[in-house]
């Protein structure tokens, strides 16, 4: 699918049938180092919606804020749930995968391949999740939901893909 808006869109689930499709496109925003994947749910016949361009217009406007939202509640999550479960498992014998973070900035050097998830709208409240693959978790990565500019969620990278209020 090609979109005037987001570029060409990759069907996800590669043409097998599903009521709803995932789509995907990468798409360069200022505030990563690398392409985001912009990743949203909708039917064929729907295609992409109104609210799709406006939760991400508001990730650009607002990307600074929620990039600053995300790092803080995972170097949180790091540091109260990561740490102590790789400390108590002698780092699973590879501590440079697990170091010490004190700063936004050590936290980020983690982190790769940044993920943005539309959620339709509910009760006429916008989200969107972060996912990030990241140096302790190569399997299931983390990730973060927010509403309305505050986290919700923050966990494995699935956190960021649904949210339940959708």
């Amino acid at each position: 699918m090609i979109d005037s808006y987001f570029g060409e869109l990759h069907d996800v689930y590669q043409g097998l049938y599903a009521p709803k499709r995932s789509w995907q496109s990468e798409i360069r925003v200022d505030i990563f180092k690398e392409p985001m994947r912009v990743s949203f749910e909708t039917t064929d016949e729907l295609g992409v919606q109104e609210f799709h361009y406006k939760v991400f217009e508001d990730f650009k406007q607002n990307q600074a804020l929620y990039k600053t939202l995300a790092l803080e509640s995972l170097l949180e999550y790091y540091q109260d749930t990561i740490l102590p479960l790789w400390k108590a498992n002698d780092y699973f014998g590879v501590p440079e995968l697990a170091p010490p973070v004190k700063t936004l900035e050590e936290l980020e050097k983690l982190l790769s391949f940044p993920s943005l998830f539309l959620h339709p709208p509910r009760d006429g409240l916008s989200s969107l999740g972060l996912s990030f693959e990241c140096s302790w978790d190569v399997e299931h990565g983390v990730g973060v939901l927010l509403r309305e500019g505050k986290i919700i969620q923050v966990g494995l990278a699935e956190v960021a893909m649904h949210d339940p209020v959708s």
